[in-house]
């Protein structure tokens, strides 16, 4: 703010860095030569301070220009991103490193750098403390010479399909109407505008409106009126999302809005997600978006942003080597998105007073009438100045002077499933249509206003911006990084969520991995079928393609922000998980068809002839084995195993699969000849769960012979008698002691198991004698003091969970070695296979826990710590979305602020090892002091956390976590990177990971007759598409068909991703295609492919043409995305 001088005649002064000369009449007169010289003696002093002056502003302003090409100004601290040189900023010591993988293209601030130059200060409100936001006071308003300001207001609703109603109940009591009334109002007000981006919403409408409507909402479109923003099936959570489902519903919306709306979305919304990864923004930008808003990021954190001036940034990737993946982001400014938010930080009950949609008393709304228009004008008028200041990027001249520039405001009007009557659009327009016009007719204020689109914004700012860098080449600054955790005010962190409510977010992984499976395999029989010249019919392909398309929906609508989160009401939640679950028996049923038209070209009916090995038996139970019948019968062809491998990779895998054992002797053979096998008796009607190794082709189907005979006679020499499970007896408290040591071990490794608690205390690969690592394995867990859905705030420390001695059974076998320590409400069961490759590299861990077992377990939250002997210095690496790795630092006091998501990893490592733990399902992490890992599992709080629920999470259930520790070494001479934002995960890494998560799959055939009675040789009853696996870390994200709403064949989807790998760690995954190239020919051998293009992320915009042997290899960590036609 300026300071100014009064002067008797009334007109400003600016004072003078000199000060004021004042003459009183009272003083001793001067002679007029004296005067003179005492006037020249001041000008001549006055100019060498002005020279002087000069030459140390020109000398400062070349200084900041040098180091704004290295630093970095926050809060008035000069922190450094590319210098070995320690900063220091609230007694914290910061060493900040030059980025080892890419040092060419640096951003001008890491999120990862800004908890340590961000000050969590207060301001107490009436409810809560909020962060103190610097924002400048109400004469900024009322400056000389006030920069032009431009303010588009923009009406949204924002819609949750499924909160605190079901998807189906909020349409029909609120979204139907109001997108029936916007079009109604957009008709009435030819000025007014509207926004929308949930696509799920979008379609459900379409189904109910008449021809006359849709021809209506395209022409609004065409218009730029009605702005289609994201154009995903819903807005997905950021933080336990996998990013290759979330890349399909973005598929999914996206070919329906083109289809049915000719929309390409331009610009994203993300108004409401609980903090934002770094991986969307680069999905965004692949799908053809150049500009999105964001709002829920830590408070503290945005007003920092707010002083270096960047609440409008280009967001670049990590890793990315130039420009071509940056991405335009606004920022909003404040707390929320609602109207009343739109005033801030402190003075959201003033912007409560204009949202005029409410008509209640109680929400002391003030209507603009002709008495109080200017008043009101007015006050609206001083806030927006106020946000606008904002968005100011200040640029010098030479004389240190604040360069004139255009101020730009967007102002979003709407609130949760808002404009529900034509009365809300009505109150709306008239009220704010009055505000316009007075406040543009304010020449003084040099304001103008008017109802626009995020997309008019943006291209407002831009082209702005492409002046102001001609004239005097300033830019939006560059931001790289995520902003995880959130908190909103008063270091409330919303890290609960990550593991809240883990039976439906690991139910939902795994249909996740069966639709991709289904998916893939599903182009395939299409691809064969329409190679065949019609000698193969696909008479499933429309059956298949809708109950995919179902699961798919219904997966991608449990994606959303509410849903995949567990922070929605338990009716909701109920809902969510009933959805889910049949969306997995849907998938299932295509599975088998799909199946049947590989192996039978669908002669025989897949859903009467197959059947799951594993299943849930109701949508609130874990998987278990299904117990099968094996036939007695040889001449009715013995039974059948069809086991998939879902990977494009060879795959050396252990199968499983449980059966009544009706006869003495079982023989288990493949096309090659019989096959070795393990047993283990299950103590129940003969039951006998069955175990033998398979070596499995990229893309497979292969099927195996199970028969039951009565005498070994019956058996040909070359049969192989079971080997029988050694299954030791479960060990009492007298027949263990202190020196006892349980040992699992296979040819890669040796683990130590803990010989009271049943947990793995220490572990090493045998070959490697530098890899030996404790790993005190502990279940515990927290006390909860606020902690509520969303929010994590323990009361201190963890603390042990479970009590009493548990039941230990040990059972080792020769392909499999397992030992399982049981407690009343958990259960951790821990495996090594006795396989070559990837699959008995890790030591496998499956934890089941039932939090509802025990009164004692009420307001705790479970977590599984790993106490190891890694010096890692508090920094681990967390997965971000399964897509890349990004590097986090344990800094604050509070356990809550140190808790980030993880959908698939978390490292930790050392100048000599590093320790990876892979998991199956999404969970908060941390890594609280030197060599501690820890997940959390469960939470059951009673607590409402005022966040909006209105409840705690008291429905838990039985659930299943699995889990693989994975211990590695670095090379001799091989330094750990001095890159600490993010790396990359080894080729074991990579094959370990894909092999929990995208399991291998199979299914029973009883009486094999049924699978062979369509007379054809059994040795037709495999499947393979590729000859070889694709290169080491090249995988494929999803293939699938593309459909149109009528069913019709529209293409198939194929998107591809490169993750390079970490090079200074010792390597045996026996990789040695990495460098092979990637083509239509390796993926489609066997097929005629008519069609062939690149195109954007989603398909909406075409690249180029591709032939048969051009590479589809994507570059480092990027995706590519193809359509292919047959």
């Amino acid at each position: 703010m300026e300071t100014h001088a009064i002067n008797n005649s009334g007109s400003n002064v600016k004072d003078s860095v000199l000060g004021t000369l004042t003459i009183s009449k009272n003083k001793k007169r001067f002679h007029p030569n004296k005067l003179r010289m005492s006037i020249r003696r001041f000008l001549y002093r006055r100019r060498c301070l002005l020279t002087l002056i000069q030459f140390f502003t020109i000398f400062f302003f070349f200084r900041v220009v040098q180091l704004s090409l290295f630093t970095n100004n926050l809060d008035g601290n000069v922190y450094v991103t590319n210098l070995q040189k320690p900063v220091t900023k609230h007694d914290v010591t910061i060493t900040f490193q030059i980025p080892a993988f890419n040092a060419s293209h640096h951003a001008d601030i890491y999120t990862y750098d800004l908890p340590d130059v961000t000050r969590y200060d207060y301001v107490s409100g009436k409810r809560f403390k909020e962060y103190v936001i610097p924002v400048k006071d109400i004469d900024v308003a009322y400056r000389q010479n006030l920069d032009p300001l431009e303010v588009f207001l923009i009406p949204f609703s924002h819609v949750d399909p499924g909160y605190g109603l079901t998807l189906e109940s909020y349409y029909q009591r609120m979204s139907k109407h109001t997108l029936d009334n916007m079009v109604k109002k957009l008709n009435q007000y030819p000025d007014l505008t509207f926004q929308w981006a949930e696509t799920i919403f979008l379609e459900r409408w379409w189904r109910d409106i008449s021809e006359t409507t849709k021809q209506n909402v395209r022409e609004l479109i065409q218009d730029g009126r009605f702005e289609i923003l994201s154009g995903g099936w819903v807005m997905p959570d950021e933080a336990v999302t996998h990013f290759a489902p979330v890349i399909d519903q973005l598929i999914e919306g996206h070919q329906w809005l083109w289809e049915n709306l000719g929309v390409k979305p331009e610009n994203n919304w993300a108004n409401d997600p609980f903090g934002y990864s770094s991986t969307f923004p680069y999905l965004w930008k692949k799908s053809g978006m150049e500009n999105m808003v964001i709002l829920r990021i830590n408070q503290a954190m945005k007003g920092t942003l707010m002083k270096k001036q960047a609440l409008e940034f280009t967001w670049k990737p990590l890793w990315s080597k130039n420009s071509t993946n940056d991405i335009l982001c606004h920022l909003m400014p404040y707390r929320g998105y609602w109207i009343g938010d739109t005033c801030g930080p402190y003075n959201q009950h003033i912007c409560r007073e204009y949202a005029f949609m409410h008509t209640n008393p109680r929400d002391k709304v003030v209507f603009v009438t002709d008495d109080n228009l200017a008043e009101r004008a007015r006050i609206l008028y001083e806030q927006y100045r106020i946000t606008a200041e904002l968005y100011r990027r200040d640029n010098l001249n030479a004389n240190g002077e604040s360069v004139s520039q255009n101020l730009y405001l967007p102002i979003f009007l709407g609130e949760d499933f808002s404009y529900v009557s034509g009365n809300d659009y009505d109150l709306i327009y008239k009220n704010y249509k009055k505000l316009f016009d007075y406040m543009n007719s304010k020449k003084e204020w040099n304001i103008q206003l008017k109802f626009g689109t995020i997309g008019e914004y943006f291209n407002k700012i831009k082209h702005n911006q492409e002046k102001r860098t001609a004239k005097d080449g300033s830019r939006f600054p560059s931001l790289s990084g995520d902003f995880m955790p959130y908190t909103d005010y008063q270091k409330d962190f919303w890290t609960g969520y990550y593991s809240t409510r883990p039976f439906i977010k690991q139910l939902s992984r795994e249909l996740q991995s069966s639709l991709k499976m289904a998916d893939i395999f599903h182009a395939y029989a299409h691809a064969q079928a329409e190679s065949s010249e019609n000698v193969i019919a696909y008479t499933s392909y429309a059956e298949v393609t809708s109950l995919l398309r179902a699961a798919r929906r219904d997966l991608g609508m449990f994606l959303h922000h509410d849903g995949i989160t567990g922070t929605s009401v338990t009716p909701v939640i109920n809902d969510f998980r009933k959805k889910i679950y049949v969306a997995l028996r849907k998938t299932e049923s295509a599975i088998k068809l799909i199946i049947s038209q590989l192996l039978t070209f669908g002669h025989v009916n897949g859903l009467e002839v197959f059947k799951n090995t594993v299943q849930r038996m109701s949508m609130t139970s874990i998987p278990r084995d299904v117990v099968m019948d094996m036939s007695v019968n040889f001449k009715a062809g013995g039974s059948f195993l069809v086991v998939t491998n879902p990977s494009a990779r060879k795959r050396t895998d252990v199968i499983s699969f449980t059966a009544v054992a009706r006869n003495k002797y079982t023989f288990i053979s493949s096309a090659e000849g019989p096959l070795d096998f393990q047993t283990q008796s299950l103590d129940k009607d003969n039951t006998t769960r069955f175990s033998f190794v398979v070596d499995l082709p990229p893309y497979s189907l292969q099927t195996f012979r199970v028969e039951s005979f009565k005498t070994k006679k019956n058996m040909s020499e070359t049969d192989v008698e079971e080997d029988v499970l050694e299954q030791k007896e479960t060990q009492s408290d007298q027949q263990r002691n202190d020196t006892d040591i349980f040992v699992l071990e296979n040819a890669y490794l040796y683990v130590e198991i803990d010989e009271k608690s049943g947990f793995p205390r220490k572990l090493k690969m045998k070959n490697d004698d530098k890899s030996e690592i404790d790993v005190l394995t502990e279940v515990l867990a927290y006390d909860s003091l606020r902690s509520g859905a969303y929010i994590f705030a323990p009361k201190g420390a963890a603390n042990p969970f479970i009590s009493g001695k548990p039941e230990i059974v040990v059972n080792k076998g020769t392909y499999i070695s397992e030992i399982k320590s049981i407690y009343r409400s958990f259960t951790l069961t821990t495996r090594v296979y006795n396989v070559t490759g990837v699959k008995g590299m890790g030591v496998h861990l499956t934890a089941e826990f039932d939090m509802t077992k025990e009164k004692a377990n009420f307001n705790k939250e479970l977590i599984l710590r790993f106490k190891t002997s890694i010096n890692n210095e508090n920094i681990f690496f967390t997965d971000q979305n399964s897509f890349q790795l990004i590097g986090r630092k344990t800094r604050a006091e509070h356990t809550e602020e140190n808790y980030y998501p993880i959908t698939s990893m978390v490292v930790i490592e050392d100048q000599d090892k590093r320790l990876t733990l892979h998991t199956a399902q999404p969970h908060g992490a941390a890594s609280l002091e030197n060599g501690w890992m820890e997940v959390m599992l469960d939470r059951r709080v009673a607590r409402d956390d005022d966040k909006g629920l209105g409840q705690g999470v008291l429905d838990n259930t039985l659930t299943v976590a699995n889990f693989i520790l994975q211990v590695e070494t670095r090379k001799e001479n091989q330094e750990m990177p001095k890159e600490l934002k993010y790396t990359y995960p080894s080729e074991t890494n990579i094959l370990m990971n894909e092999l929990l998560n995208e399991p291998t799959y199979s299914l029973f055939v009883e009486e094999g007759k049924k699978l062979r009675e369509f007379n054809l040789n059994e040795d037709v009853l495999s499947f393979t598409s590729l000859e070889n696996s694709l290169p080491c870390g090249v995988s494929v994200v999803g293939m699938r068909t593309l459909s149109k709403s009528d069913l019709s064949y529209n293409g198939t989807s194929l998107v591809l991703h490169y993750t390079p790998t970490l090079n200074s760690l010792k390597e045996t995954s026996l990789c040695s295609n990495r460098g092979d190239e990637v083509t239509l020919k390796h993926l489609f051998r066997s097929f005629m492919i008519n069609s062939a293009k690149e195109t954007s992320l989603t398909h909406l915009n075409d690249i180029k043409k591709i032939n048969l042997d051009d590479n589809l290899r994507p570059a480092e960590m990027e995706l590519r995305s193809f359509k292919v036609s047959f």
